[in-house]
């Protein structure tokens, strides 16, 4: 039907009624008090019904402006449900919030279009495993921050798409074992935390492409034994702890290319050497006070 002039889509009913009138009847029938202007005017002033909030932001977080960059979904617990879509219209969002949830997955494609997220928490939830695309689309996000999760092992490629992360918290999960090759494409990686879980060995490789890696925690695992290769690529690394592991000894040249190591947690474990430690190295610490000083700590230097 054309219509003498576009109405608005949600109108009252009177104003419906005179719509009707208006598009069924010739104008020279209607009665002389229904001019045309004035009716129009009535038309285009009738309230419209306030639209619903389009996404997930809007809805859940009361700081959160239209067009902001930063949503706190946090501590939401079962109110929060997330699936693919919910993000959609937050193409401007580089800070979002969902830490402490108790968020047991991410569905596939949950993140699709955050194109300039920056900082991702997660932490406090409670995910067993993820995905290997899920964070696929967060191609600017810097740090990532997966804390006090169940998981117990990760996806090879989980992080292939993440080349500009340099923070990324791991601690205090389950995980058993990483992958070789998972942070292989993380070369801008500042700060990781592995602390916390349950890794047993280390490959040599593990850490090989994080040539700009300035702290590294593994503390509370329970490593026994590590190569001497491991931390061979980590020429940028400022602090190391290994804290509260199994170990009774390292490698004699385990730190030979850790030039720039200033300090470096060894205590709750069971140390009865030490490798040659770095020149660089302003803090040690080890299990018992009295020999917890740099140069007087008493323990021989491991012979292999």
């Amino acid at each position: 039907m054309h219509h003498l002039f576009p109405v608005p889509q949600m109108l009252s009913s009177a104003a419906k009624r005179f719509r009707d009138l208006l598009c069924t009847c010739p104008l020279t029938n209607l009665p002389f008090v229904f001019s045309v202007a004035p009716l129009a005017a009535f038309l285009f002033l009738t309230p419209r019904i306030p639209a619903l909030a389009n996404n997930i932001c809007e809805r859940l977080d009361p700081e959160y402006n239209s067009g902001g960059i930063t949503c706190d979904l946090s501590n939401r617990g079962e109110t929060l449900s997330l699936g693919s879509g919910n993000f959609k219209d937050l193409s401007d969002l580089e800070v979002l919030d969902l830490s402490n949830n108790g968020l047991t997955r991410l569905e596939p494609g949950v993140f699709n279009g955050l194109s300039d997220l920056k900082v991702l928490d997660l932490s406090g939830n409670s995910l067993t495993r993820l995905k290997p695309d899920v964070f696929n689309d967060l191609s600017h996000l810097e740090k990532l921050d997966l804390r006090s999760n169940d998981l117990t092992s990760l996806p090879s490629k989980i992080f292939n798409n993440l080349e500009r992360l340099e923070w990324l918290a791991l601690g205090h999960n389950h995980l058993v074992n990483l992958p070789v090759d998972i942070f292989n494409t993380l070369t801008n990686l500042e700060n990781l935390y592995l602390s916390s879980n349950d890794l047993d060995d280390l490959r040599s490789e593990t850490f090989n492409s994080l040539s700009d890696l300035e702290i590294l925690g593994l503390n509370g695992n329970h490593l026994e034994v590590l190569s001497q290769d491991i931390f061979s690529g980590l020429s940028n690394l400022r602090h190391l702890g290994l804290r509260g592991n199994n170990l009774d000894s390292l490698p004699k040249n385990i730190f030979n290319n850790l030039n720039k190591l200033d300090a470096l947690w060894l205590h709750e474990n069971k140390m009865s050497c030490l490798p040659t430690l770095p020149s660089s190295l302003s803090y040690l610490s080890l299990d018992n006070a009295d020999t917890n000083n740099l140069y007087n700590h008493k323990l021989p230097t491991c012979r292999r």
